[in-house]
């Protein structure tokens, strides 16, 4: 069992480094090989992840520091719901109100962290 927090494009550069070969510049990819045979020792971690989903308007979200996860819902300019998910893994306790501060940090990272794209338009995006 692992409390490492990884995504699937991490995969990639796991499957670089046990094959031996360099990861291309310019990924988001971070091997997770160290936390697979070392037990975390040396493991490198995403200070966030992003995603976002268009079925049903255009919601947003990131995880921060593996523990800290902001959703925007429906609208790009909808307010943040944040959780902390080492206390709360069901998502039901919104601390968004308690944590201005951090509910700012990760409004702005969000408003940042999207290209543009003409695969998936929103018109109002952040």
């Amino acid at each position: 069992m692992s409390s490492h927090v990884a995504y699937f494009g991490d995969w990639f550069a796991t499957a670089c480094e046990l094959a031996g070969t360099q990861v291309p510049e310019g990924l988001d990819s971070l091997s997770f090989v160290p936390e697979l045979l070392a037990n975390g020792q040396g493991q490198t971690r995403h200070d966030y992840l992003y995603w976002e989903f268009h079925e049903g308007g255009f919601s947003q979200a990131t995880l921060y520091q593996g523990r800290w996860k902001a959703i925007r819902e429906r609208r790009a300019d909808a307010p943040l719901m944040l959780y902390d998910l080492a206390q709360d893994i069901g998502e039901r306790d919104d601390l968004a109100a308690r944590h201005p501060e951090l509910v700012a940090k990760l409004d702005a990272y969000l408003k940042t962290a999207r290209s543009e794209s003409a695969d998936w338009p929103v018109k109002n995006a952040p």
